[in-house]
């Protein structure tokens, strides 16, 4: 682990970015998991394998896209806690942030990741991965940001591959320039038909 960093005694090995500089989508989760550090390659393992199967429903590789994980290091017992995660994310975004700013979309991947891409580190309950799975938000560099599930915790809920795999389509819609927002519309006293 990094001199500085709030996990340098107590984070597990380092996993560098993988895939190419520049790719149309990076994606970006929360911290390797033990596999990974052994390997050296980020997204390897069982989380890797979840990650395969996503791509699969996309008819993607993963060699098409940049993978990055907010943290570098295997937290403490494989568990990011509030206490620490945000100096330990911007102590580790010295080492994502040149492939972050060279990619046009970040499919942010779990909840360290979306709070990373979208600055949300008050912990507010309501900022739950599950309210911004598929959204999509364009940031003040042009870039945007696609919310979903981090593959290893769909391991443990395959329920959500379909989800996930929808997610990262939306994603490739932003980035091949298809994705088009939904008007949003506000109706202050609707009709008694509507609630029926």
């Amino acid at each position: 682990a990094c001199a500085g960093c709030h996990l340098s005694h107590a984070g597990a090995g380092y996993v560098p970015g993988e895939g190419p500089l520049g790719a149309p989508i990076t994606l970006l989760y929360d911290a390797p998991r033990y596999d990974e550090v052994a390997i050296g390659r980020p997204m390897v393992g069982t989380g890797g394998g979840t990650l395969g199967r996503m791509l699969h429903r996309t008819f993607r590789t993963r060699e098409q896209f940049r993978i990055e994980s907010v943290l570098r290091c295997v937290p403490p017992g494989g568990e990011v806690k509030k206490d620490w995660a945000q100096d330990a994310a911007l102590h580790c975004a010295q080492y994502s942030r040149p492939a972050l700013d060279a990619s046009p979309v970040i499919l942010a991947m779990g909840g360290l990741a979306i709070r990373q891409a979208l600055g949300l580190w008050d912990w507010d309950a309501k900022k739950l991965v599950e309210n911004f799975h598929g959204t999509v938000t364009e940031l003040p560099t042009g870039q945007y940001v696609v919310c979903t599930y981090d593959p290893n915790f769909i391991r443990g809920n395959m329920a959500l591959m379909g989800t996930a795999a929808f997610d990262m389509s939306v994603a490739e819609d932003v980035a091949a320039g298809r994705w088009v927002p939904e008007p949003i519309d506000c109706v202050v006293d609707p009709h008694p038909e509507w609630v029926r």
